[in-house]
């Protein structure tokens, strides 16, 4: 099932099983104590932008369609703190 984006519900109307799947279910950051976890819960509803933290790596991942990708490793985080403090740096010296 593809993700369908966002919904807007009107009042009153009938919140169906497919719409709780489509923009709910698959939409969420869900959070799983191994890889292993993960890919044995999702292993028949994998859909393509679905995202999982896993908590014994401390990664967030992204399914591509293809394959879970892991962002926000140490080297991408450092990179950002060293970022941030030049320019609280750079802001201090003007």
């Amino acid at each position: 099932m593809p993700n369908r984006g966002i919904k807007t519900w009107a009042n009153g109307e009938v919140l169906q099983a497919v719409h709780l799947n489509e923009y709910i279910m698959q939409q969420t950051v869900m959070v799983f104590d191994t890889a292993s976890a993960r890919n044995t819960a999702l292993a028949s509803v994998l859909t393509e932008g679905m995202a999982a933290y896993i908590k014994d790596l401390q990664k967030l991942t992204v399914y591509d369609g293809a394959t879970w990708v892991e962002y926000g490793t140490t080297a991408e985080i450092a990179a950002q703190e060293n970022r941030t403090a030049q320019v609280l740096l750079y802001m201090e010296v003007i």
